[in-house]
């Protein structure tokens, strides 16, 4: 008997989510078809009105395979429709993007995550519904000041619009949840609102459905257990982070997805990690703007030595800041090691053109990251011979970068990142194979 009610229960969520959204797809494409409404338009519509059904999610359904049921479904449905020139009230628009496809995707995970309580899942699913629409609207009608990112454009007035839309969704979100300090609140919305902004702000081709909801999640899960002394350091990690790249930013000429990526990497470095994590990446990025070429494309440049930093070692900071393993600190310090190595062996060849020369330089670069490791207090004790072992598996980046530098079937930003995915896989079997 329990099993039929919860099967009945489980089918009863499931049409309450599936059937106010396919009906909101119908009318989108009456609106489309027969009102002759903007494509845009459209798209915005079915983006906030599936927002507001799927916000309902943690009441509705008690099971994650009924949500990935649905996911699933509406993957189905957004890409085979996408592919059979289908629904063009979401699908046509004038620039490239897979941010419908993504959206059922981000809604699974992101219930998995949160694992159905409220807080966690509705505020990142309501910033993703209503901040991004709200800043895609006024940047449309109001994008006076433009920057670009990577393929795209975004504007400063819609980013200043996500940013104030996100801190009234939070802020009210943590009101309903029943949070009544004052002070803590304000400081969880502005931290969320900040992340959020940037992550938004660098995200390309719809990917911001995916990283804005992951990154709204991320912050309060992690700032909604921290005390007034916890926000407070902090907030003043986000302050120093965003006042290094101010009066570093001209120096190493950063554009607006440098500046960005460098300061999600930094502030989560900072929270999730802590001072050690954050001064090891401060090493390639200073020294990147000490020999920041005089010439050449700057965002060509920002590419070759933000993507690998960020999308190796980035992705170290968040899995510790799931599992709060302390061993993925060693990880981590090979990846950023390796970047600094990288970095430091295409400068001393480049301007030297010695192999010895590019070799020290090499050696000089990793042993430089692992430093501020060695003088702060880390998650482990670093012994001297796991430290030879970091800075000979950084190694490894310098020479595969060389070893295929040249290939014409590789970008240098891909190159690069090989460099430090195989730095930091040796670290890892290492690690692996003595630990267990």
């Amino acid at each position: 008997m329990t099993s039929d009610v919860t099967l009945t229960t489980e089918l009863i969520g499931f049409l309450w989510i599936a059937v106010p959204v396919l009906a909101l797809f119908a009318a989108c494409e009456w609106l489309f078809h027969f009102r002759g409404v903007d494509g845009e338009l459209t798209r915005k519509i079915s983006h906030v009105g599936s927002g507001l059904v799927v916000v309902t999610m943690p009441w509705a359904v008690g099971s994650h395979w009924t949500v990935l049921a649905l996911a699933g479904g509406f993957v189905v449905i957004l890409g085979g429709s996408k592919i059979l020139g289908l629904l063009p009230s979401v699908h046509r628009v004038s620039r490239k993007t897979s941010g419908a496809e993504y959206y059922p995707v981000a809604v699974y995970l992101t219930y998995v995550l949160s694992a159905g309580n409220p807080l966690l899942y509705c505020v990142p699913m309501l910033v993703m519904a209503f901040s991004d629409t709200g800043a895609a609207i006024v940047g449309r009608r109001y994008g006076i000041v433009r920057y670009r990112v990577i393929e795209d454009y975004r504007s400063l007035g819609g980013s200043v619009t996500f940013f104030g839309l996100t801190f009234a969704v939070v802020l009210v979100g943590l009101g309903l949840a029943g949070f009544g300090d004052l002070p803590s609140v304000l400081l969880i919305t502005l931290l969320t609102a900040l992340v959020a902004t940037a992550v938004e702000g660098i995200s390309v081709r719809g990917a911001d459905n995916l990283l804005v909801p992951y990154a709204t999640f991320l912050v309060l899960r992690t700032t909604i257990d921290l005390g007034r002394d916890g926000l407070g350091t902090w907030i003043l990690g986000t302050a120093m982070v965003l006042g290094i790249l101010l009066m570093s930013y001209r120096q190493s000429r950063l554009n607006a997805t440098g500046f960005m990526a460098a300061f999600v990497g930094g502030v989560l470095a900072w929270g999730l990690g802590g001072p050690a994590w954050l001064a090891t990446m401060l090493v390639p990025y200073m020294g990147f703007a000490a020999s920041r070429p005089v010439s050449g494309s700057r965002r060509e440049a920002d590419l070759k030595v933000m993507v690998p930093a960020f999308a190796v070692s980035l992705v170290l900071i968040l899995a510790y800041g799931h599992t709060n393993a302390a061993l993925i600190f060693i990880p981590f310090l090979a990846s950023v090691a390796s970047v600094s190595a990288i970095s430091l062996a295409g400068f001393a060849r480049k301007r030297l053109q010695h192999p010895m020369i590019e070799s020290a330089a090499a050696f000089l670069g990793a042993a430089a990251a692992v430093t501020p490791a060695l003088m702060m207090d880390g998650p482990v004790v670093l012994e001297p011979a796991m430290v030879a072992l970091v800075v000979a598996s950084a190694l490894v980046g310098p020479l595969m970068v060389r070893a295929f530098d040249g290939n014409e079937r590789l970008s240098a930003t891909a190159i690069r990142l090989a460099g430090v995915i195989g730095g930091t896989c040796v670290s890892a079997v290492w690690l692996v194979a003595v630990v267990g």
